[in-house]
């Protein structure tokens, strides 16, 4: 019986080493890549049944080797990795065309409903200053939904707010208060990561691009704060279902 041909991705010599013994005493055929783009390229030619993949790997992160492998493969892939984040085994098991395509239709399917349910409710939070510790600190817990791929962090505090009872107008005001501190944290963490050693032109690019962010920000924000008082989410929700199935089609044709 023909045994399955694996795909080893690991930069560490001896770990390679002993995987590829380990493969070699029950019979399985093997090739090995100590770099991300050579496991893209052993993929794209060789067609291997199971992939074994580091997530550290010198030149690019295993998690981006997933990703441009499920640009076109359904191959399994093993993660194999001592990293203890969180997100990185999130996106490894979970950044993928099906879980975003399902998380957008989901979603948007869920606004609709919620929104359905809310219509002859009368909102018990009208005011954002009616807003108590206690519903604040439950929409904010709404936001460990978005870890999933495909799920919007905005959008699930607004799902969540809206739940609980609070009006649109409060719980999208509340959920863009709550992207400060979450934002700030997050990008000062992945400043942290990649180290401090930035160029003087880096530096600049940095400050222009935050800046530009933030000025749109303002603008998107005012225009949605006003859609809001005269809207309801079902059209987001619609277009949650349309991109999902988009995304879906895409990967099916082309995947």
């Amino acid at each position: 019986m023909k045994k399955f041909q694996i795909l080893v991705v690991e930069d560490d010599a001896p770990v390679r080493n002993l995987i590829t013994t380990t493969l070699r005493a029950h019979d399985y055929r093997f090739i090995t890549s100590g770099t991300g783009e050579g496991a893209v390229m052993e993929v794209a030619s060789h067609n291997p049944d199971i992939i074994l993949l580091d997530l550290g790997l010198p030149d690019i992160d295993g998690v981006e080797v997933i990703r441009r492998v499920r640009s076109w493969s359904n191959v399994p892939i093993i993660v194999i990795s001592a990293r203890a984040e969180d997100n990185d085994k999130i996106d490894a098991l979970f950044y993928n065309a099906p879980t975003v395509a399902f998380t957008l239709i989901l979603y948007g399917i869920l606004f609709i409903i919620v929104e359905n349910y809310n219509k002859h409710r009368e909102p018990q939070v009208g005011e954002l200053s009616d807003l108590t510790y206690k519903i604040a600190v439950i929409i904010g817990c709404f936001q460990v939904l978005a870890l999933i791929p495909g799920t919007s962090r905005s959008g699930a505090t607004i799902l969540g707010a809206l739940l609980i009872g609070t009006s649109r107008y409060v719980a999208t005001e509340f959920t863009f208060y709550l992207a400060i501190p979450v934002m700030f944290g997050a990008s000062l963490l992945k400043v942290i990561k990649f180290g401090f050693h930035y160029t003087a032109i880096e530096v600049v690019i940095l400050l222009v691009g935050c800046l530009v962010a933030f000025f749109v920000s303002v603008f998107a924000i005012k225009f949605l704060m006003g859609y809001i008082k005269k809207h309801d989410f079902k059209a987001f929700g619609y277009y949650r279902i349309v991109l999902g199935i988009l995304v879906l089609l895409y990967f099916l044709i082309f995947g």
